[in-house]
C-alpha cells in the first residue's frame, strides 16, 4: 500500500469516496466547458431606468474619476480625506476656522482614522496646522495654497 492510500485510510477516507468526488468534479468541469462552447454569456436583462438618473450617475462617476486625477490618487474622492478638504473649503469660504478635533468629527470616522488622513493631507502639503493664538491647547487646520487650488480643480470636475 502506498503512502497516499495509507493517509487516506488513516483519515477515514475510502477510495470509493475519492473516486466519487473526482467523478463529480469531472462532470462539473465538463458542464462548464459545454457552457463556454455555446458562446458568450447572455447580457443581463436591461432595466428601464430614468434617463435623467442614468445621465446623472454617469456624470458623477466620470467627475469622480477626473477629480481623482486632479488629486493624483485613485479613489481619493471616496475617502475621508476628500470629505475633510471639502469641509475645510466650505469653512474657508465662510471664514470659519476648523480645529483639528472638529475636522476629525466632520470626517465621520473614528478619530484615529481621521488623524491618519490629516497626517496624509499634511504630507501631501494640502493642509497645514496653525496654533490657536488664544488657546494653546487647540490647533486649527487650513488649506495650503496647493490644497486650495487642487480642491477647487476637483470641485470644478463636478460642473463639467
Amino acid at each position: 500500500m502506498d503512502q497516499c492510500t495509507c493517509r487516506a485510510n488513516e483519515c477515514g477516507i475510502h477510495d470509493g469516496l475519492i473516486a466519487n468526488l473526482l467523478e463529480e468534479a469531472a462532470q462539473r468541469l465538463e458542464s462548464i466547458s459545454d457552457a463556454l462552447d455555446r458562446g458568450p454569456l447572455q447580457k443581463t436583462q436591461a432595466v428601464d431606468l430614468p434617463i435623467k438618473y442614468r445621465l446623472n450617475a454617469k456624470q458623477i462617476y466620470d467627475a469622480r474619476r477626473r477629480a481623482d486625477k486632479v488629486m493624483n490618487m485613485e479613489g481619493f474622492v471616496a475617502s475621508r480625506a476628500f470629505d475633510t478638504l471639502l469641509d475645510l473649503y466650505i469653512s474657508t469660504a465662510a471664514k470659519r476656522p476648523v480645529s483639528v478635533s472638529s475636522a476629525c468629527i466632520g470626517a465621520a470616522c473614528p478619530p484615529t482614522t481621521a488623524a491618519r488622513w490629516l497626517s496624509a493631507l499634511e504630507t501631501m502639503r494640502l493642509v497645514s496646522r496653525v496654533p490657536d493664538p488664544l488657546d494653546k491647547r487647540r490647533t486649527f487646520l487650513t488649506l495650503t495654497p496647493d490644497g486650495l487650488a487642487k480642491i477647487e480643480m476637483a470641485i470644478a470636475q463636478y460642473g463639467n
